[in-house]
């Protein structure tokens, strides 16, 4: 796709850089960031910067930073306020390092939170949403997976249907928080 920028055209002296935004032009108003250290069984409040909550995102990775196994170490979001962000680790041992980031975007035309158990054995589990464009939206999946189960547990998930998406897990006993979000 070539953009069209003013009178300019094609690729020659168009303006450079990032565009994570859909449509053309950038549709990122702000981005944070940060790390947090995290012990078994806990939940956390992280305080962020003001922020429009049905407009933004939280993307979250993990690793258990206290043993050579994962011993355990799942971490998911449970919500985001206008200026924190809950989470919460299964159980296990260590300390859990949480690496974040909230992505608030100019321009959203809807955005969907949910929760559901998961099967397990690779069932998939649909969630009925509300009717989207999914060549225009995301969908970011975070879990936890309680006892033995969370040391094997990987799941997998996307935008099944226009009002339907699919989450799955490997074992049982794992709870999914996810965030839908389409742009216009």
């Amino acid at each position: 796709m070539i953009r069209n920028f003013g009178s300019v055209t094609g690729l020659t002296n168009q303006p450079q850089g990032l565009d994570i935004g859909l449509g053309g032009g950038n549709n990122v108003k702000s981005i944070q960031r940060g790390s947090y250290n995290m012990g078994a069984n806990s939940t956390a409040s992280i305080p962020i910067s003001s922020i429009d909550p049905t407009k933004s995102i939280v993307y979250i990775t993990f690793v258990n930073g206290g043993s050579s196994t994962h011993n355990n170490c799942l971490v998911r979001v449970t919500s985001l306020a206008a200026t924190s962000i809950a989470i919460e680790r299964s159980s296990g041992v260590g300390t859990a390092i949480v690496e974040w980031v909230v992505l608030e975007y100019v321009a959203v035309k809807s955005k969907q939170t949910g929760s559901r158990a998961l099967t397990g054995s690779n069932t998939e589990d649909l969630t009925n949403v509300s009717a989207i464009d999914p060549n225009k939206s995301i969908l970011i999946v975070t879990f936890i997976a309680n006892g033995t189960e969370s040391t094997t547990a990987m799941q997998r998930y996307n935008i099944r249907s226009t009002t339907q998406i699919m989450i799955a897990s490997n074992t049982t006993n794992t709870t999914a928080n996810w965030q839908l979000i389409e742009f216009p």
